[in-house]
């Protein structure tokens, strides 16, 4: 690939329940990339334990030119971390990675390079593999449109990126109000809004990010306790701001209840029969 010459920070919150080998992981797939990051923003959730803690000293010490730290005393959340990273972040070009995900060696030149050759584009994602336990055993691939206009449709109804693989402007982020605070889908808020604006998102139709995954995610997302405060109020901000119409919302909502509130066994083979490759 040609020189590309655009600095860009990667943004990583991390937080208690995070195992430290998972952690190193994800930092050496960052550190180890063809395009280097010229800033790694590490952001403590609230107080962590020696190993974890040893990890992130060992990359400052490693690394000092380009890792940074921030350490809050408690936890406030993803969505608090996130526009305090954005905030904090000294370059327009953010990146986000997750503590326990591995990123491809070339995850940012690929999207670096796409971001330079469409500068209408704010936001770029990837396709993800999930694996379950050692990085090698993949068991599902998470496919999402590429396109700008294909991936305006799909807002609509879903989550359009991989939002642990995303690079984006921060400008247009923060005019739209960044993220907020524990609303529990706090990255597809932020995509719909940016749409909302006429903002253009897209995908590469590459797998730059192995992302750690397992049964245990699934079975988080569903009650209709879950659906009510995080579905339904990510379906109604979308309405009320014009994103969606009514018959949008009230397919959405017919169709993403029963979703959260049907058996396991029945959800996870919809996931895995529909929503996954």
């Amino acid at each position: 690939m040609e020189n590309i010459n655009m600095p860009f920070s990667v943004l990583m919150p991390v937080y208690y329940k995070e195992k430290a080998e998972f952690f190193k992981t994800a930092i050496d797939s960052v550190i180890n990339q063809t395009l280097m990051p010229n800033e790694i923003l590490i952001i403590e959730d609230g107080k962590l334990y020696k190993e974890l803690e040893d990890v992130i000293v060992g990359a400052e010490n490693n690394y000092p030119d380009i890792v940074r730290v921030i350490r809050l005393n408690e936890n406030k959340g993803i969505g608090y971390v996130r526009t305090l990273g954005i905030n904090e972040c000294k370059n327009e070009y953010v990146a986000f990675m997750d503590s326990d995900d591995i990123a491809s060696p070339d995850r940012f030149e690929k999207q670096i390079k796409f971001l330079n050759n469409n500068p209408d584009i704010v936001m770029v994602g990837s396709w993800v593999t999930e694996f379950d336990g050692e990085p090698d055993n993949i068991y599902s691939k998470r496919v999402l449109p590429t396109e700008p206009d294909d991936v305006y449709k799909f807002a609509k109804f879903r989550m359009p990126v991989n939002n642990n693989t995303i690079l984006f402007k921060k400008s247009p982020v923060q005019e739209v109000g960044s993220y907020q605070i524990a609303t529990g889908f706090e990255d597809y808020e932020v995509c719909g809004k940016l749409l909302n604006k006429g903002y253009k998102i897209a995908n590469i139709s590459e797998f730059l990010v192995n992302m750690r995954a397992g049964q245990g995610m699934m079975n988080r997302r569903k009650g209709l306790n879950y659906f009510i405060k995080y579905e339904y109020a990510c379906m109604k901000l979308f309405y009320d701001i014009g994103f969606i119409n009514l018959w949008e919302f009230l397919r959405n909502i017919a169709l993403k209840l029963p979703l959260r509130i049907m058996p396991d066994f029945m959800r996870n083979f919809i996931y895995k029969k529909y929503l996954r490759k």
